[in-house]
């Protein structure tokens, strides 16, 4: 089915719709050969009978996508072509996407750039149904990180014995949503919208200098402003070719994750018994770490292991963090990955430390190579310049924004 879009029009019907089934909806606009490869994908990936599929195609694409979108053959159910009738922006087209949750009870929202695990569709219906009821679950991600994507460091979630773990980050490379999740995020954006954005909770600053186009970073001042979470796969489902686009104007290759290419049942644990649940900072949350260690306080506490959480992130009364020598601190040394591993080891070192907060000494530089060497040794000279560049480059970008912004008002 071809159709323009019209919002005038109400075609909703969720009767027989539920998470278990969720609609695909592929995001296109001008990268036919990207467009093609993941289509092809779909075409041969583990799908049931009657799934539908939604290629929504964004106003001012060129003919050839609009064409392959039109004459792509869907073996597994029903297609429908929505032909947006003017340029949306990434953001808004996201959203729209997003929105037809309400009408197939819930949606696999993928971009044009993705490559995908042939068995994607079983781990994303089921994570869904199993998600469906847990409230601080915000949405489901089909990609898995491998690195922090405000520092680019290492990132290693903790194993708990389940295949997910839960990031106070939207997944914006392969993402699920039942309508009820999506429902909430999409009444606290039209409150929050036209808010400052560094309004609320302390975020990462990084998020100031990502472009007005990215829903993102509004999906992730919700998670935190609302305590909800992400959950994400330990093994990715989609991973990112990163092929320029409206974000990107070069390929980039260090956000591919490894794809599970297998056909198996998914073991879910819950975001209230999981010691695998981080914050916007990747982070462990105290309340996780307490179950890792229950010495540990489950309040009260703040976890800024790397150091990268503004002062008005930090309100407890404890802190761990690395590096430390304040009296009656307690000391934790040792070398391996996950840190968080590390420090439940409570082997003795000088390498991460928890104690008063009035009493931390304020981290330094060799505090985060010592980190850097101890949990990824390779290229940790590398990693340590990129981690302390990467925060200019933030400033630089959030003052052109800015300048920019102040340009345009005279």
């Amino acid at each position: 089915m071809l159709e323009l879009d019209n919002p005038q029009v109400d075609v909703r019907d969720v009767h027989g719709m539920n998470a278990a089934t969720p609609a695909i909806v592929v995001v296109a606009f001008n990268r036919p050969v990207a467009l093609g490869a993941l289509l092809e994908t779909l075409r041969a990936a583990a799908i049931p009978d009657g799934v539908t599929l939604v290629i929504s195609v964004e106003g001012g694409a060129p003919s050839s996508v609009i064409e392959m979108a039109s004459t792509f053959d869907w073996p597994h159910g029903p297609k429908r072509v929505i032909l947006q009738l003017r340029r949306l922006g990434l953001r808004e087209h996201i959203l729209r996407s997003g929105d037809l949750s309400e009408e197939y009870g819930a949606v696999i929202v993928l971009e044009d750039d993705l490559i995908l695990s042939p068995h994607f569709y079983g781990y994303a219906s089921q994570a869904l149904s199993a998600f469906s009821a847990t409230p601080v679950v915000g949405g489901v991600a089909l990609y898995s990180y491998m690195l922090n994507e405000f520092s680019n460091l290492d990132f290693e979630p903790l194993n708990d014995g389940g295949d997910v773990y839960f990031l106070q980050i939207a997944c914006s490379w392969g993402q699920a949503w039942t309508w009820e999740q999506w429902r909430l995020f999409r009444a606290w954006y039209e409150t929050a919208k036209d808010l400052p954005f560094d309004s609320g909770r302390p975020l990462p600053r990084q998020l100031m200098a990502w472009k007005p186009t990215s829903w993102k970073k509004y999906f992730i001042k919700y998670l935190v402003e609302t305590d909800r979470y992400f959950a994400y796969p330990r093994y990715a489902l989609t991973s990112n070719t990163a092929r320029p686009g409206t974000h990107t104007k070069r390929p980039v290759s260090i956000y591919q994750s490894p794809l599970e290419m297998r056909s198996r049942r998914w073991r879910f644990t819950d975001p209230s018994t999981s010691v695998a649940v981080y914050d916007a900072f990747y982070e462990l949350t105290p309340q996780a770490l307490n179950r890792l260690e229950p010495s540990f306080p489950a309040t009260g506490l703040d976890v800024d292991i790397w150091g990268d959480k503004p002062i008005a992130a930090r309100s407890g009364t404890f802190i761990l963090a690395a590096g430390g020598s304040a009296k009656g601190a307690r000391r934790f040394g040792g070398a391996g990955a996950p840190i968080e591993a590390i420090v439940a080891n409570g082997e003795p070192g000088s390498l991460v430390s928890l104690g008063p907060k009035g009493a931390r000494q304020r981290r330094s530089l060799w505090d985060r190579y010592r980190l850097i060497r101890a949990t990824s040794p390779a290229n940790a000279r590398s990693k340590l310049m990129f981690s302390v560049l990467k925060p200019i480059q933030t400033e630089m970008k959030i003052l052109s924004s800015q300048w920019r912004e102040s340009r345009s008002r005279r």
